[in-house]
């Protein structure tokens, strides 16, 4: 594997009913695949982050622990009310703080069912942090929507960094008519990196990894089954 490969967006098993592997694996993983950094994005949590630096220390910090979050954030637009996932990635320690109080906040004052931060409590801490879209985000159902192309390229512009998903990501929103087709999905994907290269933001190619080995990804069935 190519050295410079870095992962960013990692789930371990503090994303609740979600993640299989420990933070410890991803980052023993990451060194065997001789990457330099790998961010651990579970949603909601961030208590998997001591677990991620001693395993980045026992390897004399080789490997890089990039702190981070897939959150829900809530934005008001249209005349609706959106919920969408985002991942936000600390930029040093003030970046760290910040999401900490971003997260406390979004399991104490805007706790609904699930953690919410609203998208302006995000744009109050952005100075410190890497922001980016998820890979089925609000950017993905806004060209899957047909919206106008202005409203898209309003939409990337909030991003510092885009991703997009292997297809096999998307399969569960085909078979339960969410997406049309292979077809639609594989346009959309073309979409958000012409976008990347218009609006000069890096795109990145990310797993939004759940599991390392297919036999976790079993066991991620059973987890998910009570879901």
């Amino acid at each position: 594997m190519d050295k410079h490969r870095v992962e960013l967006s990692v789930h371990t098993n503090m994303s609740t009913r979600d993640g299989i592997n420990t933070a410890s694996e991803y980052v023993k993983e990451a060194f065997n695949n001789s990457m330099p950094a790998i961010a651990i994005t579970d949603h909601g949590s961030v208590q998997a982050f001591p677990e991620a630096y001693d395993a980045s220390k026992k390897l004399n910090f080789d490997v890089k622990v990039i702190y981070g979050v897939e959150s829900v954030y809530t934005k008001e637009f249209d005349e609706r009310k959106g919920h969408y996932n985002i991942s936000i990635l600390a930029k040093n320690k003030q970046g760290l703080k910040d999401l900490y109080q971003l997260l406390s906040d979004a399991h104490t004052k805007y706790f609904d069912k699930y953690a919410i931060t609203p998208l302006e409590e995000i744009e109050k801490y952005r100075a410190n942090l890497i922001i980016g879209n998820d890979a089925f985000g609000e950017l993905f159902f806004a060209i899957i929507e047909e919206e106008s192309e202005d409203k898209i390229r309003e939409i990337a512009s909030f991003y510092d960094y885009l991703q997009i998903h292997p297809l096999e990501y998307y399969v569960y929103y085909v078979i339960n008519d969410v997406v049309g087709s292979d077809e639609e999905i594989i346009s959309a994907i073309k979409k958000i990196i012409s976008l990347g290269d218009e609006l000069g933001i890096p795109v990145v190619a990310t797993d939004d990894a759940h599991f390392i080995f297919s036999d976790d990804g079993e066991s991620r069935k059973v987890i998910q089954y009570k879901k």
